[in-house]
């Protein structure tokens, strides 16, 4: 092999070594970093750990407990740190262990607060799929409540419907005083109608 034929071969080889070397040494950062990442998530999110014992001494709670203990009770003091994913699936299993004895509207809002859950995580067919179970069945045209309205305006700003949206807000308007935190729900879903669930589910949102 000549002089000319040996260094054009020896000049190509260098290129082509030192493109693998940098492809690899960016590699190498890139599964650094991820690694590091995922690291200080874990370490972040240590308080969301849930062991065996605890969610065992969860599935013994009543569904009052449970689901109806203000402010932190039950899955409460999970969502209210922040865990909404864990939460979600302590809802679920807690309403799959006591499915045979729930009476149906402590089915329906366990539904409810599963998919609310869900839509704070931005997973918009899973609380939906939820939310519709949450209808009540047993809500009277003329009751002062009206749930419904209120799950079938959550339901349409998930959907981006806003003619329904506005239309379940107007039912709600003629709910009584009970109901009027879910009239507000509404009104902000309506005011930051572009934004996410959980940004919009605030009295304060501002579009």
């Amino acid at each position: 092999m000549g002089l000319g034929k040996k260094y054009f071969v020896d000049y190509y080889w260098n290129k082509l070594l030192q493109f693998f070397l940098m492809k690899c040494a960016k590699l190498i950062i890139f599964m650094i970093t991820i690694n590091f990442s995922y690291s200080t998530w874990a370490e972040d999110r240590k308080e969301c750990l849930l062991s065996p014992s605890n969610l065992s001494e969860m599935l013994k709670l009543s569904y009052k407990s449970f689901d109806q203990t203000l402010p932190d009770g039950g899955w409460r003091g999970l969502a209210n740190k922040g865990c909404e994913l864990e939460a979600t699936k302590v809802l679920e299993i807690y309403h799959l262990h006591h499915y045979d004895e729930l009476a149906p509207w402590q089915a329906q809002i366990l539904y409810w607060h599963a998919g609310q859950m869900y839509a704070m995580q931005g997973l918009t067919d899973l609380a939906l799929a939820r939310f519709k179970k949450s209808y009540s069945t047993e809500e009277k045209a003329d009751d002062k409540f009206k749930w419904n309205a209120y799950v079938k305006g959550s339901i349409a700003f998930l959907e981006h419907d806003m003619n329904s949206l506005t239309k379940a807000r107007d039912e709600l308007k003629s709910a009584n005083t009970d109901a009027q935190s879910n009239f507000k729900i509404l009104e902000s879903f309506i005011r930051c109608f572009k934004k996410s669930y959980k940004e919009a589910y605030n009295h304060d949102c501002k579009p």
